[in-house]
């Protein structure tokens, strides 16, 4: 038996190594999923060892909450883990919903960003809704190629944001307001001086 589980941590750092090695896009929580079960999987069944570290425990935890749906098929990988230490049901259709709702709850708010004078001139407001207050990160202005000709960082606790356009030339660009990192709004700007 011993060659065999020698064998298993070989083959499981070797995996172990083409895991660490992929890379993943901020905010691909899929992919992001699947990566860090494949590192539990690796560093535990893999080697047969049947418990977990709190960490990865947590870890597998938070995934397996997760609606499969955004989640990806990961969700059901650690919830297949995690059985092996406990018996948990998962409601996805509760869970998903639950996502669902907050995601309409989250749109409803962003759509109340607003972004004027529009056409401008030398100079944009963008308010943001009182209840987002403070968790915008930046606001991005990208020309009609895609290119991005401006950015600005959200000061903390901010409700609005006063954006220099003057070195724009007249056109037509998109705004994008990012809040952790990921596009919440893009909306049409002119700008003639």
């Amino acid at each position: 038996m011993q060659p065999v589980i020698a064998q298993r941590i070989l083959d499981a750092a070797s995996l172990d190594v083409q895991n660490n090695a992929i890379t993943i896009t901020t905010g691909d929580i899929p992919d992001w999923n699947q990566k860090e079960v494949n590192k539990i999987f690796i560093n535990t069944l893999a080697q047969g060892v049947a418990t977990f570290t709190e960490a990865q425990y947590s870890t597998l935890a938070s995934i397996a909450t997760q609606c499969p749906l955004t989640g990806g098929s990961a969700v059901f990988k650690a919830r297949s883990l995690l059985s092996v230490v406990e018996d948990v049901a998962y409601d996805d259709e509760d869970i998903c919903l639950r996502v669902n709702q907050r995601q309409a709850n989250l749109e409803k708010v962003f759509s109340n960003i607003s972004i004027f004078p529009n056409p401008a001139k030398n100079e944009i407001t963008v308010i943001f809704p009182h209840e987002m207050e403070g968790v915008f990160d930046k606001v991005n202005i990208y020309d009609a190629l895609g290119l991005s000709v401006l950015e600005k960082t959200i000061p903390e606790k901010s409700r609005s944001i006063l954006i220099d356009t003057s070195e724009l030339k007249d056109g037509l660009y998109w705004v994008k307001v990012h809040v952790a990192g990921k596009k919440v709004l893009a909306d049409k700007l002119i700008i003639i001086h």
